[in-house]
């Protein structure tokens, strides 16, 4: 993880959800959210309930995310008197220990439920502004008189816990165990949870919304209540040199003709590995062709028409599109489904309700970070310090160690095989929010300068506003992000963080690598040093 506060993409949530802490409630509400999903996401809407909630999304993702958006904490010199007595922060007066801090930050991995993933995301450098977000409110709490929670309050944070991740009591005291905690120590988090949330709803909380106003959203927002007809699809590409935005060696008649020869042999059994050895879409082969879910309005006429007319589990001759000749399989086919706005009505004032407590929130933790006093200190712990003053020097790694070598300053080796397209190039991407601080910042600056190297026909780029499922490097307004896209995001970005980098597969970042010096002439930097490096390694490969 790199220096920037991190934002969550387009996921549906829980009003419940509002009830964890609010450091651990963005990832543990992120592991639920994956189990529902609507088409871009490649799975189905459960049922109404699900469609009643999704319309929550944009409030609560902004009402968890704008207090940290808004916090940013200023580093202070440090000297080794601090660093002897372990203290990496101050807080308004209130010291932070680094073993307190790492005590917090390995608590916060376990009850995540992803410690190994996001260790290695999360680092607890960055762990540590949020921790302090978290000190900032709990004082905004007490001075309200708002302190400890009794063991009523902390169950009921335990339970929609439970709820959301699907862990039981037992197999939290396991992990819990297993890492050298108790269940204490986790009720103890989860109070923290109950402090914040209580202060929040104290002054916050009594906003409401009438009936209008929420029959006026209703009615402006009709695709969040009417699902319709679905069918989910994979298929097989077989590009020529006049099809669109597909490279092939193949004229448009050599195109039907393999196209024809590989239905003659496709069934259901096999199609997903002919997928991967022969369709010419790139971006989907790798996943046996699958596009997802799909209605009618999104594909191209030809596309869409011949594969409405199939039933599950049958596979379509040849049809051709602009992009050249689809091989049409349908796995699955989900009927429309309409929420009334009385089914609906409770959800959407909540969602409008958050929507209002968003806007408060945003100027409130302004005012918070603003008045406060904070001091920070790098992180050092007892055995750094001590191997400091002993003149320990630390081992070089060598060729054994099992990560992936690290080459640059803030983006990560996956240890990945560089991903390209039908034309050998590497493919780079960046996955942005409109609601996104970070997201504007460096948005530009990655666009201009990748587009030099596509501009050279060196690589291909995408960047992608989760938000609106644009392509805005290109001039055609997108709705749809192509399924292989979204997987890679997906593989190593589960979370939904933005900004999101992830350069030829090879090469990722999760969040800025420099806006807290306002350095975006080293983003640049980094951005060709990291391309280059892919092009370089492709052309000794």
């Amino acid at each position: 993880m790199t220096d920037a506060d991190m934002s969550h993409g387009d996921h549906s949530f829980l009003n419940s959800f509002l009830k964890l802490f609010l450091i651990i409630k963005p990832l543990i509400i992120m592991n639920a959210l994956l189990k529902v999903k609507d088409s871009h996401g490649g799975r189905k809407m459960i049922n109404k309930m699900d469609i009643r909630h999704k319309i929550i999304i944009m409030s609560i993702v902004s009402v968890i995310i704008s207090i940290i958006l808004f916090w940013k904490t200023a580093a202070y010199p440090s000297t080794l008197e601090q660093a002897k007595e372990n203290i990496v922060a101050e807080i308004n007066g209130e010291s932070l220990t680094y073993e307190e801090l790492l005590k917090q930050y390995n608590l916060f991995l376990v009850i995540s439920g992803y410690a190994e993933q996001f260790r290695e995301k999360i680092t607890l450098e960055s762990y540590l502004d949020r921790y302090i977000s978290s000190i900032l409110l709990i004082q905004e709490a007490n001075k309200m008189g708002i302190r400890a929670a009794g063991l009523d309050e902390v169950r009921r944070q335990k339970e929609i816990y439970f709820s959301i991740t699907g862990q039981t009591e037992d197999t939290l005291s396991m992990n819990l165990y297993k890492a050298g905690f108790s269940m204490e120590d986790a009720d103890r988090y989860f109070e923290k949870g109950f402090i914040i949330n209580t202060m929040r709803d104290m002054k916050f909380g009594d906003i409401e919304i009438s009936d209008e106003e929420a029959r006026e959203y209703y009615s402006g927002n009709p695709g969040h209540f009417n699902v319709p007809d679905k069918i989910s699809v994979s298929h097989i590409l077989i590009c020529h040199r006049d099809g669109q935005g597909c490279k092939s060696k193949l004229n448009r008649q050599e195109a039907k003709k393999s196209a024809e020869n590989i239905r003659n042999i496709a069934t259901p059994e096999k199609f997903a590995e002919l997928a991967k050895q022969y369709s010419m879409d790139t971006i989907t082969a790798a996943d046996g062709g699958n596009l997802g879910d799909i209605s009618k309005g999104m594909a191209a006429k030809a596309f869409e028409d011949a594969a409405f007319k199939l039933n599950i589990g049958e596979i379509s001759d040849p049809v051709e599109t602009d992009f050249g000749f689809h091989i049409i399989y349908v796995t699955d086919k989900k009927g429309a489904l309409i929420t009334t706005f009385e089914e609906a009505r409770e959800s959407i004032k909540e969602n409008l309700k958050n929507e209002r407590i968003r806007s408060i929130l945003d100027s409130y933790a302004e005012d918070v970070r603003k008045k406060a006093d904070i001091k920070i200190y790098p992180i050092v712990s007892d055995k750094a310090i001590n191997d400091k003053e002993a003149g320990v020097q630390k081992s070089p790694v060598t060729g054994n160690s099992l990560a992936p070598e690290r080459k640059f300053q803030t983006f990560n080796n996956t240890g990945r095989t560089i991903c390209k397209n039908n034309a050998g190039l590497p493919i780079i991407i960046l996955f942005t929010s409109s609601r996104c601080t970070h997201c504007i910042w460096v948005g530009e600056t990655f666009d201009s300068t990748v587009m030099e190297y596509v501009d050279n026909g060196l690589i291909e780029a995408h960047h992608y506003d989760l938000d609106t499922k644009d392509d805005l490097l290109t001039a055609a307004v997108e709705t749809k992000i192509p399924q292989g896209h979204l997987d890679i995001d997906q593989y190593r970005n589960p979370e939904g963080f933005v900004p999101y980098f992830n350069f030829g597969c090879k090469y990722d970042r999760i969040g800025t690598g420099y806006e807290k010096l306002d350095d975006l002439a080293s983003e640049t930097r980094e951005f060709r040093q990291v391309i280059d490096s892919l092009l370089s390694e492709e052309r000794h490969n």
